[in-house]
């Protein structure tokens, strides 16, 4: 009896191994591909973002060095306008220093009579001496200050003794003790200040610039107008 053949199909031969390994190698090359791919995108990304913020940057040192360039030219400008007002609140301040100096009373009353006067034990001086007598009237008979032996300072028709105080008209016309009999040799010491009546009704401010030896120099000033009060 004879046997007869199976009619199933025989299985398809494998794939040699080359095959194989050049079909992974495919697929890992893509894959590889597609990383790249992606890397290299995003280091794009992060250059344009690094450009972007690099542009920035430069933008707002640009813009702050204008900033500042500008507040250095209004720091200089406010610098200079500053010594300007210094320089004309000092020549103000001089001008006015020099003023009151020169003329102690200009609110009140007028420098009738100005200087300096020496003038020994004796004859005395004249405080209503006109401006045009640089002798004050030494020795004539309007004596009102005059130098005792003893170092006082006398006055005949009265005085207020200010000490270190500067006399000017204010204080010498605002008084009201006038007194007779002048300054003591204890209080007529340089650098000393006095107010003295006139016999015309003036005010006189007198520094003692000296009183030594029988010898006394007197800085003074009479003022305008008289006193009509008396």
């Amino acid at each position: 009896m004879r046997t007869r053949a199976s009619s199933r199909p025989s299985p398809p031969a494998s794939p040699p191994a080359a095959g194989r390994k050049a079909t992974i190698a495919m697929s890992v090359l893509g894959v590889a591909t597609a990383v790249l791919t992606l890397a290299t995108g995003y280091l794009g990304l992060k250059t344009a973002q690094a450009t972007s913020a690099k542009s920035d940057a430069q933008a707002t040192a640009s813009q702050s060095q204008g900033e500042l360039a500008e507040l250095q030219k209004k720091y200089t400008a406010l610098q200079q306008e500053n010594d300007r007002l210094k320089a004309q609140q000092g020549s103000t301040s001089t001008s006015s220093t020099t003023q009151d100096s020169q003329t102690p009373s200009s609110a009140l009353g007028s420098v009738r009579h100005e200087g300096e006067i020496t003038f020994l034990v004796g004859p005395g001086i004249d405080l209503d001496a006109p401006a045009t007598d640089a002798k004050w009237g030494l020795g004539s008979s309007g004596t009102e200050i005059y130098l005792s032996q003893n170092g006082t300072i006398g006055a005949t028709s009265g005085s207020v003794y200010l000490g270190t105080q500067a006399a000017d008209y204010a204080t010498c016309s605002q008084s009201t003790v006038y007194r007779g009999g002048g300054i003591d040799r204890g209080d007529a010491l340089p650098g000393r200040s006095f107010c003295a009546k006139t016999s015309g009704h003036r005010y006189a401010a007198v520094k003692i610039v000296e009183n030594a030896q029988g010898q006394a120099t007197l800085q003074i000033t009479s003022f305008d107008p008289p006193d009509t009060a008396g």
